[in-house]
């Protein structure tokens, strides 16, 4: 072996040999090491060790404990009500403590001192049953002292409803308001719930603590009530009395719209039957004074009968609540009662029969020419039977009738007339082919039961020519 080789085989060894005392040495820095942490892991938690959340890491069980005390000490619940409105409720607040039911000693204990490694690469939770502790009567205070149970702080929620009417903006709808008041024992029970949970924070409005309007603007009962209100509020009737005008629309019916609780919506009948009966009031002339030129040249004027124009407000009414219930908007005839004359003649106009009766005459116009005259007969006066003053018209006409009654002494009569012609209940104009003699003062005392006879040539020539409905003024 030549001399190189022997001193590069002496290097290897020496260099082996100090490897292995290295390595040596490392395996009982280790060894020591490992026991070293071995017996500390028997008075300390591993790391990564969490205990109900609360890192422990390498901490004694007094450590822990001191941890977990200070927790509890300095626990906070922050809770938000409505309006950014916050408030908090401290530990020392209620006297809070924690009351574990097994101690953090038994943790300790199930932990292997040996396996401390795996304690380092791996989080251990563990959770160990506890329980707060609290004066109930100091929370119960803390909840109380809350803003949301100040009454002078509180409002409650209102329920949308559809407005009275307001003749600038007619109905509207007036929607929910939420408020900001409490179910009180919602509140306690999640207060409580967040405590025992050691909870952070809670809200109010969250966890619907709040109490709700029951009723908010898209129920479906208002929505269906107002568009109905709107329908009757689109009612426009247009009354024509000739060359005047009535208009019937929300103004009119604004007042007149009820709606109840539950949305039920009315129309209150006696308010619209005002705005018919002011339009009787003004336009009916049925049963007024009548100015009239009689034929001997004077003016007289002649109170009663139901001659003119008079509103048949019932049907009328009818009519006006079934175009609001539809919404009409209509140009509308006013409904006259039947035979009644136009609503635009406010005179007697030249058709017209006139009756006087203390000349005991009677005269026919037509078109302002007379067609007949000729003396009468009327009502008895001396038994009462006196014919009634007023302006009537022709009901209607009939030939060939047999009028029948009571005398005063009590026997029933019965008379045949040829021309039939009433005009005030049983009372009419007609041929009495009895008499002799018409005109003078036979009526006072031999009078008719209240019609007015006439000599047959005088009934068939007014018979033939008088239209039913024309005016008959008797004074």
């Amino acid at each position: 072996m030549s001399k190189k080789k022997a001193n590069r085989s002496k290097f290897y060894k020496r260099l082996r040999r100090g490897v292995l005392a290295c390595l040596g040495t490392l395996v009982v820095v280790l060894a020591i090491g490992y026991i070293g942490f071995s017996q500390y892991y028997k008075e300390h938690f591993y790391a990564q060790t969490f205990i109900n959340g609360m890192d422990c890491s390498n901490l004694s069980v007094e450590e822990a404990h001191e941890l977990i005390n200070n927790s509890a000490n300095t626990y906070v619940l922050t809770i938000s009500e409505r309006g950014e409105i916050t408030q908090q409720i401290a530990a020392k607040d209620i006297d809070l403590e924690y009351k574990y039911e097994k101690d953090i000693n038994t943790v300790l204990e199930n932990q292997s001192a040996y396996a401390w490694i795996g304690g380092v690469f791996s989080e251990s939770k563990v959770e160990n049953p506890y329980k707060v502790t609290y004066d109930k009567e100091k929370l119960e205070n803390c909840i109380k002292a809350l803003s949301c149970f100040d009454e002078k702080q509180v409002t409650s929620p209102t329920n949308a409803k559809i407005s009275d009417y307001d003749k600038e903006t007619g109905f509207t709808i007036i929607e929910e308001t939420q408020g900001n008041e409490v179910d009180a024992d919602k509140v306690e029970m999640l207060i409580q719930d967040a405590v025992n949970n050691m909870l952070d924070e809670v809200s109010l409005e969250e966890a619907d603590c709040y109490k709700k309007p029951s009723i908010t603007s898209e129920n479906p009962k208002l929505v269906k009530a107002f568009e109905e209100v709107n329908t009757y509020m689109g009612t426009v009737l247009t009354f024509q009395f000739g060359d005047k005008t009535e208009i019937f629309d929300k103004e009119d019916i604004g007042p007149a719209i009820k709606i109840d609780k539950s949305f039920n919506v009315t129309v209150d009948e006696d308010i619209v039957k005002e705005f018919v009966t002011n339009m009787a009031s003004t336009y009916d002339t049925q049963g007024g004074n009548w100015k009239f030129k009689t034929s001997y040249g004077d003016e007289v004027t002649v109170k009663g009968g139901d001659y003119g124009w008079k509103l048949d407000q019932d049907k009328e009414l009818e009519e006006v609540m079934a175009s609001i219930k539809a919404g009409e908007q209509v140009q509308k005839e006013p409904v006259g009662k039947l035979g009644s004359m136009s609503y635009d003649k406010q005179t007697i106009g030249d058709t017209y029969v006139e009756i006087n009766i203390k000349k005991q005459h009677m005269f026919f116009y037509k078109n302002g020419k007379k067609i007949v005259e000729g003396d009468i007969v009327t009502g008895k006066v001396s038994a009462g039977h006196d014919t009634p003053t007023g302006v009537y018209y022709l009901k209607w006409k009939q030939k060939n009738r047999t009028l029948k009654g009571t005398n005063d002494n009590g026997t029933k009569y019965s008379s045949f007339v040829n021309y039939w012609m009433p005009f005030n209940g049983g009372i009419g104009l007609h041929d009495a082919t009895w008499r002799s003699k018409f005109g003078g003062t036979r009526y006072l005392y031999g009078g008719s039961h209240g019609c007015v006879n006439l000599p047959l040539s005088v009934a068939k020539k007014l018979y033939e020519a008088i239209p039913v409905n024309t005016p008959i003024v008797v004074y």
